[in-house]
C-alpha cells in the first residue's frame, strides 16, 4: 500500500515507536524539558520567536490566530482561491474581524500587483492567506507577499498546514503562522501549532483555550497534553523539518509533474499537493479503484472534491522513488484510458 493521501499520513517507524513509550505526566520535569526543547527546535527551524503547541486540529490553531488578529485590531485583507481560504473567511466573520476579500477562481494564482493594490485601497494592517491552498495545491508566493507587506507596514498571518515539513519556511517577516502535527510534519493528527514573531495579546474575554499569554505564564503547558503525541511530534520534526526533506519533496515534485503534468490543476504552482480534475469518470469510483485494485491511497472523499469530481495526491510522506513512480504510472494509465 502506498499512501499519497492528504491524511492520515503514513508514519515513520521511529515515530510509531514513540507511541509505544510509557506515558508520563505533562507536569513532570522530564516532560517539560522535552516539550521546551521541541519548542526551541521549531523556533530555530522556522526562524520565529515563539511556538505554542496544544491538543487540537489545524482549525483550532487558525481560531487562535484569528483571535490574535481580533485583539490586534485594524482592517485586513484575506486571500482566497479555494476551500480553505473560504473557511478562513467564514472563521474571520465569526471573530467579527474587519476585512476585505481578494478572491480568484479555485486553483488560480494571485497577482502580486493586484494584492498590493487591494492592500493599499483597504489600508490593511494585516493580511491572511493559506500558503498552500490544500484544496487545489496552489502555493502562494510567500516571500513576495512578505516583502510587499514589509513596505506597507502590514502584518502577515499565514496558514502553513500543507507546506511546513514539505518545504523550507523562513518566518522572518511573518507575524504568525499555523500548522499541525499531521500532514508534512509526519506525525499523527491531534496537535495544533501556532508560531509567532512579536508579542501576543490577551483580554478579559479571551477564552482560556485561546489565551497565548496564559500559555506563556504556564511554561507552554496550561492544560493536559498527551506526552506520547508530543514525543511523536518531536521525532517527526527531527525526521522531516530540515533541508534534505525539502530537497526530497522538490525532486519528487518534478517526478509527479513529469508523469501527471497534463492532468494537474494549475500544476506550475503546486509543490506538495496535486489536484486532478476527472473528466469522463466519477472521481469517487476512481479513488476506490486505486485503493482496492492497486493499493494506492489518494484523497477523494472530502465534500469539495466530490462536488467538483476531483481527487488529490500529496508528497506529505516519504516513499521510495520506484514505488512513487510505479503509483504515478498506474494513475496516468487510468486517466489516459478514461480520456
Amino acid at each position: 500500500m502506498i499512501n499519497l493521501s492528504t491524511g492520515p499520513v503514513a508514519l515513520n517507524d521511529s515515530v510509531l515507536e514513540s507511541f509505544q513509550e510509557p506515558r508520563i505526566s505533562h507536569r513532570s520535569g522530564d516532560f517539560l524539558q522535552s516539550f521546551n526543547q521541541l519548542q526551541l527546535e521549531l523556533c530555530e527551524a522556522l526562524h520565529c520567536e515563539q511556538v505554542f503547541i496544544f491538543p487540537g486540529s489545524g482549525t483550532l490553531a487558525n481560531e487562535i490566530m484569528l483571535h490574535q488578529i481580533f485583539l490586534a485590531g485594524g482592517p485586513g485583507l484575506i486571500l482566497s482561491n479555494g476551500e480553505f481560504g473560504e473557511r478562513l473567511i467564514a472563521q474571520a466573520q465569526r471573530h467579527q474581524l474587519v476585512f476585505d476579500v481578494l478572491q480568484t477562481e479555485w486553483g488560480q494564482s494571485f497577482d502580486i500587483p493586484e494584492v498590493q493594490q487591494q492592500l493599499t485601497q483597504s489600508k490593511a494592517s494585516w493580511i491572511l492567506f493559506c500558503h498552500c491552498e490544500t484544496s487545489t495545491g496552489c502555493v502562494q508566493p510567500l516571500d513576495d507577499i512578505k516583502e510587499l507587506c514589509t513596505d506597507l507596514n502590514c502584518k502577515v498571518y499565514v496558514d502553513c498546514m500543507s507546506t511546513i515539513g514539505c518545504m523550507e519556511i523562513d518566518m522572518t517577516g511573518v507575524h504568525m503562522c499555523t500548522f499541525s502535527s499531521g500532514k508534512g510534519i509526519g506525525s499523527k493528527a491531534g496537535l495544533g501549532i501556532v508560531a509567532t514573531n512579536g508579542a501576543v495579546k490577551t483580554s478579559d474575554q479571551t477564552l482560556v483555550a485561546f489565551d497565548l499569554i496564559h500559555f506563556v505564564r504556564t511554561g507552554g503547558v496550561p492544560t493536559t497534553i498527551s506526552s506520547d503525541a508530543v514525543f511523536a511530534l518531536r521525532e517527526a520534526v527531527h525526521i522531516n523539518l530540515h533541508s534534505a526533506r525539502s530537497e526530497e519533496v522538490t525532486r519528487k515534485k518534478k517526478l509527479v509533474k513529469e508523469q501527471l503534468g497534463e492532468y494537474i490543476l494549475n500544476g506550475e504552482n503546486c509543490h506538495s499537493v496535486f489536484t486532478i480534475p476527472v473528466m469522463n469518470k466519477n472521481s469517487t469510483e476512481l479513488g476506490k479503484r486505486l485503493k482496492q485494485d492497486f493499493g494506492i491511497l489518494v484523497s477523494y472523499e472530502s465534500a469539495y472534491l466530490v462536488k467538483r469530481n476531483w481527487f488529490q495526491l500529496t508528497l506529505f510522506q516519504s516513499h521510495r522513488d520506484s514505488d512513487l513512480s510505479e503509483a504515478l504510472s498506474v494513475i496516468s494509465q487510468i486517466l489516459k484510458s478514461e480520456s
